[in-house]
């Protein structure tokens, strides 16, 4: 579908299902790169990325409304996704979580810090209602791990953005597009961006979704309204904002911790859970940056009542 429509990823070379392999193109020759996780994306590569979005939900709405046996057969891909990717990272998120609690009391907020850890046992529940299949009346594939490493891009020599790719394809889900647009506001915008654009920003979402649909001959506006798709955006996007929580101390990592001071991965689960609550804390002491986004992200947390909405 990707090349059809547009949908930019990865070439695959080779894969097999009787040898655990994959061969990929290697982009970084062809000159994509990374952007900085700790800064977010520009407003070009922003819109560029929700153009992508949007061709995937269009094409994939069609797809999975107009041909029954895709939808027979990738239904039964994501519903068995669900539980396998749940269940894969809940020991992640709350290992993260706690070593987020040790780095709020360090910085002084025990306030904070105790009201997060109040909502940890929620972890569960919260993971699974952003990765939930089937809970809209507006159903798309959605990437479902926007965050700004799993974006490549290729700029001309003055800087210019040329081209992107989408990584990373392994989390997808069955839902309500805002998901994803929450997902990559919440991973891969500033702060500051998100507070002055998402508006527009939800809006230009929205005409590129309205364009991608017409080609299709489909008129969104009567399968999903704007003022629907707000809604929805506003009543998944707390879930959501507090699963970003989980990102902060992976965008410092890098620059924060010597490489051979990362949690390896062929190490029990046990070890690996009180090894990301220590590093955590060890980056909240060698950031001072880190530590100031966290203290800032959790404050929001609270003014914005998001533990009392998790707490059902």
């Amino acid at each position: 579908m990707g090349d059809k429509v547009g949908l930019r990823a990865p070439k695959c070379y080779y894969s097999s299902k009787s040898v655990p392999v994959v061969v990929m193109e290697d982009l970084k020759m062809k000159g994509y790169s990374m952007m900085s996780p700790k800064f977010g994306m520009k407003e070009t590569h922003i819109k560029w990325a929700l153009d992508q979005f949007a061709r995937l939900h269009a094409y994939s709405h069609a797809l999975m409304t107009n041909n029954s046996d895709k939808e027979q057969e990738l239904t039964e891909i994501l519903r068995m996704k669900e539980d396998l990717d749940v269940s894969a990272v809940l020991a992640l998120h709350e290992s993260i979580y706690k070593g987020q609690v040790k780095a709020l009391e360090h910085g002084g907020r025990k306030d904070l810090a105790e009201r997060f850890e109040a909502v940890i046992p929620q972890a569960e529940y919260v993971i699974r209602s952003a990765f939930k299949n089937f809970d809209s009346n507006f159903c798309v594939i959605n990437h479902g791990d926007g965050w700004t490493n799993n974006f490549m891009f290729k700029h001309d020599k003055e800087g210019n953005l040329e081209d992107g790719v989408i990584l990373d394809w392994q989390f997808p889900f069955y839902s309500s597009p805002v998901k994803d647009l929450a997902i990559f506001f919440g991973f891969s915008i500033s702060p500051k961006e998100r507070k002055e654009h998402t508006k527009s920003y939800l809006r230009f979402y929205y005409d590129r979704l309205s364009f991608h649909m017409d080609v299709l001959g489909l008129d969104v506006s009567q399968l999903y309204p704007f003022e629907s798709m707000i809604q929805e955006y506003e009543d998944k996007y707390p879930i959501l904002y507090f699963l970003t929580a989980q990102m902060l101390p992976i965008f410092y990592m890098k620059s924060s911790i010597p490489e051979d001071d990362k949690v390896p991965i062929d190490i029990s689960s046990e070890r690996c859970t009180s090894m990301w609550e220590e590093l955590i804390l060890k980056i909240a002491k060698k950031d001072p940056y880190f530590l100031m986004s966290l203290l800032n992200f959790m404050r929001k947390l609270l003014q914005k009542d998001l533990y009392n909405y998790i707490q059902f």
